[in-house]
């Protein structure tokens, strides 16, 4: 009756099988087990596989009187577990030894005491390891403990923190220990800075905040600021720098922040923008379309897309230039750099460039007035070479012609004279002939590029062994003298290059008249340029000398563009120009 009633799970198991011999009711409902499943099982069963050696040794290690043998985690019917206090007693059961075991069932008492213990275990290990100085001082401002942190940071021991008084020892002066004092046993919600003296005497930047806890005590946590400082008092000295710089160098920095649609809700100026703009700052602090009122109406459109380029987030790399009203001209470069998710930030430079953009079209007006003058002293000797030069040569021929005839009463030393010298004479003349055509031939003048072009091709096929194809339009009719000069000299230099550096068998003139322009291709199959140099030459058309450049020039001056692309398959130059036919 009394095993049936114990409140406790309770049964009876054999010494030696471990087989179990009686069941309380209790434990059947615990467990969920029935009395039969029981019977046929032995301790093992409800044991995790791992406690059972450890278990047969308190079995032989447990005493007469009843004794607890620990906590045990056991498995029920269900498949859970519990944790389970045993408590066994030697008995005799029917004339067997066997034991007495009660289980009492402490799963959740264990587990959160458990988790407890886990817990306290990882605030330690925060407390320990946690970059931050911890302190809990009494209301009289004494140390009680301390974390490692902020012995690292001062240089005492927590044990040695426990025993000086830290305001006296660390901080500078009477004044500045009172108001750390007041500070921490006030415990505003706020951090505080304090410089305090380390136990070696160093000086290190620290900031304060204080927690009063219920018993009037209270925790401080402190952060070493030394670095933080250093940085800071740097970016100052950095920000002085680069405000003393603004104001004297000549380029206007500027920043301005504006949403997603270009809508500016600030912007930010170096003095020098007054000076470039003559405008007040406050004129900037609107859209831009009212900053960009200021800019030359045939300029607008061009910085718009620039606006739009700098809202997509995208580098201006080579800047833009512009003309403003007031000063004339000005250039500058921006970069877009992101705020958040509604708007982003230009930052960028701009400077006068009046006087750089004088100075160069000066330079181009005396760069067109030299190639002026280059074609107008090549068509003078051209002149020369053919009317005179080449005239004395047909006439000296002529003369050697006459004295061949009377040959006869020569000898045979001065007839091989007489021959060799009249050879010399007609390849000199042509030679004059051919140079007079090249420096200007007279069909460009005459006929126009159509038929130049094919004398220099056909010329050039038997000059050189080179195949060239040449493909007209049949209604090129004649261009502006200046625009069939020019294409000219850019077929002459391309076939110069293609001669002495291409290696290639073969090549093809192209010219396509469109409405209001003129595009020239020439193109060969040679070895092409390298991918390095043609971006020099990008870059810098005269690093390979003054035929690419010429070229460039030549063009610029009538409004037009070169085009150069190269690779190991050849080279083809493009040349566009606008032009109108002035008849046929």
């Amino acid at each position: 009756m009394l095993f049936e009633k114990y409140p406790q799970p309770t049964w009876v198991f054999d010494q030696e099988t471990l087989h179990f011999l009686a069941v309380s009711q209790r434990a059947v409902r615990h467990y969920g087990y029935s009395s039969q499943e029981f019977l046929s099982m032995t301790i093992k069963d409800i044991s995790l596989d791992d406690d059972v050696p450890r278990f047969l040794e308190c079995l032989e290690a447990t005493g007469e009187p009843p004794d607890s043998t620990g906590i045990w985690t056991h498995r029920k019917k269900d498949g859970s577990f519990i944790d389970v206090e045993i408590f066994l007693e030697r008995i005799d059961f029917g004339g067997k030894p066997a034991w007495l075991e009660v289980a009492y069932d402490v799963t959740g008492p264990y587990r959160a005491g458990d988790v407890l213990l886990k817990r306290n275990q990882t605030l330690q290990t925060i407390f320990d390891r946690i970059p931050v100085m911890i302190t809990h001082y009494d209301s009289s401002g004494k140390i009680q403990w301390a974390n490692q942190e902020g012995s690292r940071v001062l240089g005492w021991s927590p044990e040695e923190l426990q025993q000086i008084d830290l305001l006296e020892a660390s901080c500078p002066d009477a004044e500045s220990s009172q108001e750390a004092l007041k500070f921490m046993l006030e415990a505003p919600p706020e951090w505080r800075d304090f410089k305090l003296r380390t136990r070696y005497g160093h000086t290190v930047d620290t900031s304060w905040t204080s927690i009063r806890l219920p018993d009037g005590s209270c925790i401080g946590l402190g952060k070493d600021v030394t670095q933080q400082k250093r940085v800071e008092d740097a970016l100052v000295t950095v920000e002085a720098t680069l405000r003393e710089m603004t104001v004297s160098i000549s380029d206007c920095l500027w920043s301005a922040e504006v949403d997603s649609q270009g809508r500016s809700a600030g912007r930010r100026f170096s003095p020098v923008e007054r000076k470039i703009t003559r405008k007040p700052p406050r004129f900037f602090m609107v859209s831009p379309g009212k900053w960009l009122g200021i800019i030359h109406p045939e300029d607008r459109a061009q910085m718009k897309q620039a606006l739009q380029k700098l809202l997509e987030r995208r580098f201006l790399r080579e800047g833009e230039e512009c003309r403003i009203f007031r000063t004339g001209g000005a250039s500058g470069s921006a970069v877009a750099t992101a705020l958040d998710s509604e708007g982003i930030r230009l930052d960028g430079a701009a400077g006068d460039i009046t006087y750089r953009k004088r100075a160069e079209e000066t330079v181009r007006k005396l760069s067109g007035r030299l190639l002026r003058l280059q074609d107008e002293e090549r068509r003078r000797l051209a002149r020369e070479l053919h009317e005179v030069t080449a005239q004395s040569l047909g006439a000296l021929i002529m003369n050697l012609g006459l004295v061949q005839q009377a040959e006869r009463t020569l000898g045979n030393r001065e007839r091989r004279a007489l021959a060799e010298s009249l050879a010399i004479a007609k390849e000199c003349s042509k030679q004059v002939r051919t140079f007079s055509y090249l420096l200007h031939p007279p069909l460009l003048d005459e006929l126009g590029l159509a038929s130049a072009l094919n004398w220099f091709v056909e010329g050039f096929r038997s000059r050189s062994g080179i195949q060239v194809d040449i493909e007209l339009p049949e209604d090129l009719g004649r261009l502006p003298q200046e625009v069939e000069t020019t294409l000219f000299r850019v077929v002459q230099e391309c076939f110069t290059n293609i001669l002495r550096h291409s290696g290639s068998s073969s090549a093809s003139v192209r010219v396509a008249s469109h409405s209001n322009q003129v595009t020239l291709e020439v193109a060969d199959r040679g070895k092409g340029i390298g991918s390095d140099v043609l971006k020099k030459v990008r870059r810098n058309p005269a690093s390979l000398g003054v035929g690419i450049s010429g070229m460039q020039e030549r063009l610029r001056q009538l409004g037009g563009t070169l085009e150069i692309d190269s690779n190991s398959s050849g080279t083809k130059v493009r040349a566009i120009v606008p032009a109108t036919k002035t008849g046929q």
